[in-house]
């Protein structure tokens, strides 16, 4: 049968309709609508459409403009799939009889039908009877749902097939009539929240296609993590940087780091209580085995109640610009050490050339007895501090660390020069057989060092500094005590080039670097813990150094 399109409802229509549907004259009216509960039909008269109401109300300027905005934004076009005439009729004077809405139907008797509207047409929303001529049952429901997936459905039900409705609503149908039980109320009021749920539906899916569309395209590596941190998300960025496909690490805690990984364990935790964090540098391995510095910046994923429901993560990977900055360390490093031997070997060298020559002088001017002799000799003294200074100087910024007993040995000396350039208290307290894996190791903590006690002196203007080299277990522990003002709260928003260049340097020594008060609230204490060989030895080996 072909498609009909909206007609008006007549005064008598069929006397029963095949779902027990009642239309019969005006003395049996009341009976009908106490099995039906349908409002009266209207007697037979000429009568436009809804939709051609609204357009000749605008024409006459009988509407406003935000009246006409809401009856056209009301505009529903229903596909009424319905092969009994009768019930289409009914259905079709209760759509002309909606007050809220404009609805638009268009009526077909079969699934086929349906299909070929669908295709050519679309609808806003279907009205489907699941008994038709060329289909039966729930098998209606899945082949339209397989044909128009993204439009809405309100099946309609006999009395006695009720609990396939139910059925066809947990498959993805938005509702279910039971004919002979509907008023024209609430058939609006269901195809417009079908049509509601439609709409906000494909807002969702369009949604999230969208941010699909940015997780394939992101070059940072987007991950998702439970509550109890087993991986949900894993983008290809991901599967690049790491080496792990998403159904290896689907369902389970991320292998980029060992489960007992204390910093990892903090920052999965964090947004579990509401936090987000920013920027979180650690070293995460890959599928290879090799390991890369990566930046881990992690948030909450919130559910319907705003309680934490997961945990989003974008992890950058920090190779090239941590290649970057080892070498400009590097260079920097190098300009140090041609300064000191600059110092050393030419300036110092001449300093020692002039010192020895005033000297002789001195000692011929005084075996005359000369008059000048007493001012020579305070310039041999002069030069002589001079000399003392630039090999201090040449030492610190050229230091010779090679030995396993450098370290202490290298840091005692530091202190002894800090408390005679400085004229400040400089203890320290060193275990000789706390050690470091080369040369470059020690260079970082001894420029760590160097660094701290700087700050302290220059920035938190500290009248006395305490220095630990101590054993920690498989860890070494560096530390600068210091009784001075103490660092801002802020420091991490404001720091320098200098704390960054030390948390570098921690990093490379695969430690880490803490700052913050000293004990008691006065000073600064910073401690760096590094991974370090322990010399043989028996008992506590440290010593004070003053």
């Amino acid at each position: 049968m072909e498609g009909v399109s909206v007609g008006n409802v007549g005064a008598q229509l069929p006397h029963t309709c095949a779902h027990g549907l009642l239309w019969e004259g005006p003395s049996t009216r009341a009976k009908r609508r106490r099995l039906c509960r349908l409002p009266t039909p209207p007697e037979p008269r000429a009568r436009p459409s809804a939709l051609a109401e609204a357009q000749a109300l605008f024409i006459h300027g009988w509407l406003s403009h935000s009246l006409l905005s809401a009856s056209l934004t009301a505009m529903i076009r229903v596909l009424l799939v319905e092969d009994n005439p009768g019930d289409a009729r009914i259905v079709e004077h209760m759509l002309e009889a909606a007050e809220r809405t404009v609805f638009v139907p268009h009526r077909v008797p079969t699934l086929a039908a349906a299909h070929e509207h669908l295709k050519r047409d679309g609808a806003d929303v279907v009205l489907l009877d699941l008994e038709l001529p060329d289909s039966t049952g729930l098998s209606t429901f899945s082949a339209l749902q397989s044909a128009a997936p993204r439009t809405p459905v309100v099946v309609l039900t006999g009395l006695d097939d009720a609990d396939a409705g139910l059925t066809a609503v947990r498959r993805g149908a938005h509702d279910y009539l039971v004919k002979g039980q509907v008023g024209a109320d609430v058939l609006e009021r269901s195809l417009r929240y079908a049509v509601a749920r439609g709409r906000a539906e494909e807002a969702l899916r369009a949604t999230a296609e969208r941010l699909q569309a940015l997780i394939h395209a992101s070059p940072a590596a987007i991950v998702a993590f439970d509550p109890g941190g087993r991986v949900t998300l894993w983008s290809p960025a991901a599967e690049r940087l790491f080496g792990w496909t998403e159904s290896e690490v689907s369902g389970k805690r991320a292998p980029i780091l060992p489960e007992d990984d204390q910093e990892f364990a903090h920052l999965l935790h964090a947004p579990l209580r509401g936090q987000t964090i920013v920027g979180a540098e650690l070293r995460a391995g890959r599928r290879d085995g090799s390991t890369l510095d990566v930046s881990l910046s992690v948030a909450p994923i919130r559910d319907a109640e705003n309680n934490t429901a997961g945990i989003m993560g974008v992890l950058l990977d920090l190779s090239e610009r941590k290649r970057l900055e080892a070498e400009v360390v590097e260079i920097a490093e190098e300009e140090r050490r041609r300064l000191g031997r600059d110092l050393h070997d030419s300036l110092g060298q001449h300093l020692t050339g002039i010192l020895y020559a005033m000297a002789a002088l001195g000692n011929r001017l005084s075996s005359a007895a000369h008059p000048e002799a007493g001012t020579v000799a305070n310039a041999v003294s002069l030069l002589e501090k001079a000399v003392a200074e630039v090999r201090t100087l040449s030492r610190g910024l050229c230091p010779s660390l090679a030995g396993p007993g450098d370290l202490s040995r290298a840091i005692e000396s530091f202190a002894t020069t800090v408390q005679m350039l400085q004229n400040i208290p400089c203890r320290c307290q060193c275990d000789p057989r706390v050690t470091v894996r080369d040369d470059l190791a020690a260079t970082h903590l001894y420029r760590i060092l160097q660094e701290a006690v700087t700050n302290a002196i220059r920035h938190g203007r500290a009248t006395e500094v305490m220095v630990r080299l101590l054993s920690r277990g498989t860890r070494g522990l560096l530390s600068v005590e210091d009784n001075g003002s103490g660092i801002p709260d802020d420091w991490h928003q404001r720091s320098g080039l200098g704390l960054r260049i030390m948390a570098y340097r921690a990093r490379m020594l695969g430690g880490t670097l803490r700052i913050g008060r000293a004990p008691g609230g006065g000073g600064t204490l910073i401690e760096c813990q590094f991974p370090h060989a322990h010399t043989e030895g028996t008992g506590d080996a440290s010593h004070e150094h003053a």
